[in-house]
């Protein structure tokens, strides 16, 4: 991992943070400087404080970090940037993944809505992984993959994987400050698609063609939420234009 600009040895660290998932290819981060402003404006807001974060920096220290793990360069894999409410700064990698670039996930989960409310949920934080990780535990010892989190009559979508509901043509999103909310909404603009920006319900669902999530891999379309089935022709069309942004 790189703590504050330096290779060291990974360990725990405590602490809350906020956080990116940086897309990487070959050694090379993806929309770094779109993730060090968003991280940059939220620490802002959120601890009080300016984080010295460089986009040039940390693209070298993201290369750096990658060749001395021995990652392959052949395929896609996530770095994480943590930013502490102390202004330091981590870097992490996960093992590289089955995909080359954005693409359309191969794996159409199985999902259910569930009511549980995001902690400041136009904030990226390790709050938010924690809540997201029990979200997907339920659903699974109830047999589903995933979990998507309602609040009220409302489907929360989370700035890293914003969610994206497809009826006919149109793109229904919610309004959020993200990477991740940015490629989907130029991806669909240039495949074509017009895009209406509202809060979603649960009974968009009901109307809804397709279900999307956008993450760092890519389009990812639900093949079922709450045993109700969707298609994924638009959230392909849209999976294709991500490599052309």
């Amino acid at each position: 991992m790189v703590a504050d600009g330096q290779i060291v040895e990974w360990s725990a660290m405590e602490g809350l943070y906020l956080y990116q998932e940086i897309h990487t290819l070959d050694y090379r981060a993806r929309h770094l400087a779109a993730h060090v402003g968003v991280i940059t404006r939220r620490a802002e807001e959120l601890f009080g404080l300016r984080p010295r974060l460089s986009a040039a920096r940390l693209e070298e220290q993201i290369e750096g970090l990658m060749m001395r793990s021995h990652l392959s360069r052949r395929v896609s894999t996530r770095v994480i940037l943590k930013c502490y409410a102390s202004g330091s700064y981590t870097l992490e990698c996960d093992e590289p993944s089955i995909y080359i670039g954005y693409t359309m996930r191969s794996l159409r989960p199985e999902a259910i809505t569930l009511q549980m409310q995001l902690p400041m949920a136009d904030y990226p934080t390790s709050a938010s992984i924690a809540t997201r990780q029990l979200a997907d535990a339920v659903a699974r010892r109830q047999g589903y993959h995933t979990a998507l989190l309602t609040h009220g009559e409302e489907l929360e979508s989370e700035p890293t994987r914003p969610l994206a509901i497809v009826v006919g043509t149109t793109i229904i999103m919610a309004e959020c400050e993200s990477v991740e909310a940015n490629l989907l909404e130029r991806a669909a603009r240039k495949a074509g698609f017009p895009i209406e920006k509202r809060r979603l319900l649960r009974s968009d669902l009901k109307s809804a063609d397709e279900v999307l999530q956008l993450s760092w891999q890519g389009v990812t379309a639900m093949a079922h939420v709450d045993g109700r089935a969707y298609m994924a022709i638009i959230g392909e069309r849209i999976a294709q234009e991500l490599e052309n942004i």
